[in-house]
């Protein structure tokens, strides 16, 4: 591809096959394409490698947020996509290591000075009412976003905590059941997240 950015930063790459046309798109804009006569994408007993082309080229950096789709995306999903990617987990133009901490189903804490900035959240799967528990019982206001697995965000609000839980209701919000992805951003750097599931 063409794109010759600044290392460090994250970028946000997408690539599409048609079934005839290949194209890549860079920060929610096609940067190359190539076409080629119609075939279908075979099936290998082989193993599925990204980020390598099987142990050699290896690439050297950070990968967050991978997705494979079953069909070639619309440049407007592609767009979209990038967009809210931006605002999902790169509110800092600084580097792009830490920025996320961890992921896990249920919980997330962290060790020694960031143990503070941990939070579990329960039921999971929840029908209406989502409890975030946060590890710190300081009432401060901590930003609270709620995005689906394609990108589309659902809640986005500051909270202060009572007795170091933010309840959210999600019942006004008409959600579809599915996964969705909660990211909690308690100031000072500190922003983590992680999967839920509506019912």
């Amino acid at each position: 591809y063409n794109y010759s950015g600044d290392l460090g930063e994250w970028i946000h790459v997408a690539a599409t096959f048609d079934g005839t046309t290949s194209r890549i798109f860079v920060n929610g804009t096609e940067d190359v394409s190539a076409s080629y006569a119609p075939f279908n994408i075979g099936t290998t007993s082989g193993d599925l490698v990204i980020g390598a082309v099987g142990t050699i080229q290896r690439f050297n950096g950070g990968i967050d947020d991978l997705r494979l789709y079953g069909r070639a995306l619309e440049v407007s999903e592609i767009t979209d996509l990038y967009s809210n990617a931006s605002n999902i987990a790169r509110k800092s133009d600084g580097s792009a290591k830490g920025q996320i901490i961890d992921e896990t189903q249920l919980s997330i804490e962290g060790s020694g000075t960031d143990a503070l900035f941990g939070f579990k959240i329960y039921p999971n799967p929840v029908e209406e009412q989502l409890h975030i528990q946060l590890n710190s019982r300081e009432e401060f206001p901590v930003e609270v976003v709620v995005y689906d697995m394609m990108g589309r965000q659902y809640i986005n609000r500051s909270a202060v905590p009572e007795n170091g839980e933010i309840v959210l209701d999600l019942a006004p919000v008409r959600m579809a059941a599915g996964t969705y992805l909660l990211i909690v951003d308690q100031g000072q750097g500190r922003m983590k997240q992680v999967k839920f599931i509506k019912k």
